[in-house]
């Protein structure tokens, strides 16, 4: 028989208290747009650390690659680059560790506001019933991030003549700062079960910025970023051996801004092949359409925000495009149960 470690019952309540926690912020409400990815689930240890190395591989690596707005202003470009390894010492009998890098560099807007971090993530695994049909995992980041802008490229209501505006005009603005460090914390936790080999389901959420650094430019002001909220719920189903529903919904709030993501991918095998197609929607906002393949272990992945928001006016419907590459290493590692054990999709 195979032996595995129990977790106390004690944690699992500290688990689900967890989660009723962050069910009871999202109902509340919870100021400038963040970061945020429409492929969320290509590097889903950026959202929730607890993510990190649940995939069957030892080593995943990958990069994304995001442009939006460009009909309206400047595009804002999102980069993002990712290393994730899993860790077994010979002492665990079903759990396991896992350790990664994630790398963002952000431009946006006319003041081209450039944010760039880099942060170290670790995860742990708890098996709780045997197999890992039931396993809790838990997750936490430390990042430094860098900040800049253009101040040349602001404009104040003084500068308004009866032309128009003129930033030569002295804007009578003491800035203090225009290029800022600061640390940032997270962390996450999440539940997955699986029945059998044929469907999976994960809970998790997580709590960003957690130290709730300091970040503004002008003198002695308390501006501080707000904890961002995140929660997520997918499920993979395995149809038969070659057909995949991969459905998922993220809810992310930070202060008074809310996002939520839900959607479908498919994958489909074509012998060593796997292709996949999805539509997702970013409430109120976009419908993503999700187009990818996955062969040897390299996937690669496109997507394009049709934007029906209130702005499509200036939009013209046209939102941001989208693309990712990411590459598996190692031998496949049973310390993971989900759906299709012998085939695991990428997305």
């Amino acid at each position: 028989m195979k032996q595995f470690n129990p977790i106390s019952t004690h944690s699992i309540l500290l688990h689900f208290t967890f989660y009723i926690l962050h069910f009871t912020f999202y109902i509340l409400p919870s100021s400038a747009q963040d970061t945020h990815l429409s492929q969320f689930y290509v590097a889903p240890m950026f959202y929730n650390p607890a993510n990190l190395a649940i995939s069957q591989c030892k080593t995943k690596a990958g990069i994304d690659y995001k442009s939006q707005w460009s009909s309206v202003s400047k595009p804002y470009v999102t980069q993002l680059a990712y290393l994730e390894n899993k860790i077994i010492p010979k002492s665990f009998k079903q759990d396991w560790a896992g350790l990664g890098l994630i790398v963002l560099n952000d431009k946006a807007g006319d003041i081209n506001l450039h944010t760039f971090k880099a942060s170290l993530v670790g995860s742990y695994h708890k098996g709780i019933i045997e197999d890992n049909k039931l396993f809790a995992s838990l997750g936490a980041s430390f990042g430094v991030v860098s900040k800049s802008y253009d101040p040349s490229k602001l404009i104040f209501d003084n500068q308004w003549t009866q032309s128009g505006f003129d930033n030569s005009l002295p804007s009578d603005e003491v800035l203090f700062n225009t290029n800022y460090l600061y640390t940032d914390f997270n962390a996450g936790t999440m539940l997955t079960y699986s029945p059998t080999s044929e469907i999976s389901a994960s809970l998790g959420g997580s709590l960003q910025n957690l130290n709730r650094p300091k970040e503004s430019t002008f003198f002695e002001s308390e501006n501080r970023i707000g904890v961002k909220k995140v929660l997520h719920f997918g499920v993979d189903f395995m149809i038969n051996e070659k057909l995949f529903f991969l459905p998922k919904f993220m809810l992310v709030s930070q202060k008074k801004a809310k996002e939520m993501l839900m959607g479908l991918n498919i994958c489909y095998l074509m012998k060593e092949t796997q292709v996949y197609f999805g539509v997702w929607d970013r409430a109120k906002s976009d419908i993503i359409l999700m187009a990818g393949f996955e062969y040897n272990k390299l996937a690669i992945a496109l997507s394009y925000d049709v934007n029906y928001s209130k702005l499509n006016v200036a939009t013209n419907y046209r939102g941001g495009f989208e693309i990712s590459l990411s590459k598996k290493f190692g031998k496949k590692n049973e310390r993971k149960v989900s759906a299709g054990k012998k085939t695991m999709p990428m997305f």
